[in-house]
Order: C-alpha cells, then sequence, then structure tokens
C-alpha cells in the first residue's frame, strides 16, 4: 500500500507539473501572437518614426491604436491557471508608455483598464487600477529617459518590480480567501511572461533601431560623398577656367611684347 501510495503521489506531481509547463506554454503561444503584431508594426513609418523619437500627432495616434488594440487582445485572450485569468495586459500598456510617453500609454492604459473592468470578475477592480498604473509608470519612465525607451535591463527591472504591484494590488482590493489563491496560481507564469516580452520587446526595438541608424549613416554618406564629389567637379570647373584665363593672359602679354618690338622695329627704320 506505501508503494501504491508513493506511486501515486509521483504520477500526481508528474501532471501537475505538466499541467504548470502547459500553462506557461499556452502563456508563450499569446506572447508570440502579440509580439508577431509588434514586428509587423515596426515596419510601419509611424512606427519607425517613433523608435527614432519623431513623436508628432501622427505617430502617437496610430501608435494608441496599435498598442490599445494589443491591449484589448491581450485582456480578451487569456488563459487559465488553476481557474485563474493570466495575461499580459499590463506589459503591453507598459511598453506603450515606454515608447510613446504619457500621451499614448496613459490612454492606452485608460482604455484597456476600462475594458478589462467590463470583463468582470474578482479582481477586475485590481486589474483595471494595475492596468491605468502601468500606462503612468511606462510614461514616467520614458520622460525620465529623456523620451526614449530604456535600456533592456531597466526595462526588465520595472516589468519585474510591477507585475509584483499588480499582485499586491489584488491583495489589497480582492478577498483574502481568494487573492492569495489567484497570487499563488497566477503570478510565476505572468512573470515569466511579462518579463520575457518585455525583453523580447526591447530586442526588437534595438534591433530595428539598429537598422534605421545604419541605414541613415549610409545615407548620409552617400549625400556626404555626392556633395563632395559636386564641389569637387566645381572646384575643377573652376581650375580649369582659372588655367583657360591664365593662358589667355599669357598670349596677351606676349602679343604686347611682340607688338612692342614692332614698334621699335619701326622707329629704328
Amino acid at each position: 500500500m506505501a508503494i501504491i501510495g508513493l506511486m501515486t503521489s509521483y504520477y500526481n506531481s508528474l501532471a501537475e507539473v505538466s499541467l504548470s509547463f502547459d500553462s506557461y506554454l499556452q502563456m508563450f503561444r499569446v506572447l508570440s501572437i502579440l509580439l508577431i503584431f509588434i514586428l509587423v508594426s515596426t515596419k510601419l513609418k509611424s512606427f519607425q518614426q517613433m523608435m527614432q523619437g519623431k513623436h508628432s500627432r501622427k505617430n502617437r495616434a496610430i501608435c494608441l491604436i496599435i498598442f490599445t488594440l494589443l491591449g484589448l487582445y491581450a485582456s480578451r485572450f487569456h488563459i487559465y491557471v488553476d481557474g485563474s485569468p493570466a495575461n499580459i495586459r499590463c506589459m503591453v500598456v507598459m511598453i506603450s508608455g515606454l515608447l510613446g510617453g504619457p500621451y499614448v500609454g496613459i490612454p492606452v492604459g485608460i482604455i484597456t483598464g476600462a475594458y478589462r473592468y467590463t470583463l468582470g470578475g474578482i479582481s477586475a477592480t485590481s486589474c483595471a487600477i494595475s492596468t491605468v498604473v502601468s500606462g503612468i509608470i511606462g510614461s514616467l519612465i520614458f520622460l525620465w529617459n529623456d523620451n526614449k525607451f530604456p535600456k533592456p535591463s531597466v526595462a526588465i527591472i520595472l516589468m519585474f518590480l510591477f507585475t509584483g504591484f499588480e499582485m499586491l494590488m489584488v491583495v489589497i482590493l480582492s478577498p483574502p480567501s481568494i487573492s492569495f489563491e489567484f497570487i499563488r496560481d497566477v503570478y510565476p507564469t505572468m512573470l515569466f511572461a511579462s518579463v520575457i516580452g518585455i525583453i523580447l520587446f526591447s530586442i526588437v526595438i534595438r534591433d530595428e533601431r539598429e537598422k534605421m541608424d545604419s541605414q541613415l549613416d549610409f545615407e548620409e554618406n552617400m549625400t556626404d560623398e555626392s556633395e563632395n564629389e559636386i564641389e569637387s567637379n566645381a572646384l575643377d570647373d573652376e581650375n580649369y577656367e582659372i588655367m583657360k584665363l591664365k593662358n589667355k593672359i599669357a598670349d596677351f602679354e606676349n602679343k604686347i611684347v611682340d607688338l612692342k618690338d614692332e614698334i621699335n622695329e619701326f622707329k629704328r627704320e
């Protein structure tokens, strides 16, 4: 009986591990879809200009629409871990603030947070508030970092800490008997997905910036070379004209000398 009990316990633990791994896998699938959308968005001219620091109204509006849609997607298509919903909505809103500043992050946070509240549930209030706060914090970090997306290390630490803050909001605003169970179930999965997501997005941002910077450098070098070539050609033309003028002056001086010689000969005669 003891052996049977040990075997049963062993297979139950394997089932729990399999279930836990499956939740991570499902969350990574949701994250992958979001990253695909973000990769496609980076090909848009307005998105690229935002990454270059050109925050025009048009660029902000387009980024606001993109991240709002992604935030709604992350809210709607969550996964369940032991019956508790887990998602990466706050990561999306945080990224919108880190990339677009307060004119993007705060509206995205408000819209996405309001939508989350309409979905209901025991964590509706805490999740809605956390969503709005994530947009505000991301925007403040954007302003603190001279209107630029922060370094990957800063973004990772920020996302790690904010996920803990999100769980704290659940503890404060949800019934104790439910909130601790909720945190125990979803916190590891959400932390994993949020940190991995911010890492991958930071890599995408860095790579796209490097591509754009190299392209700009190439265009500037080509422009400089063209300008130098034009200046060189213009200088060559000027030198050629100067040489022609010198030759004409030399010919004129020779004619004057010949004329003087003829005058002297005429006087002698």
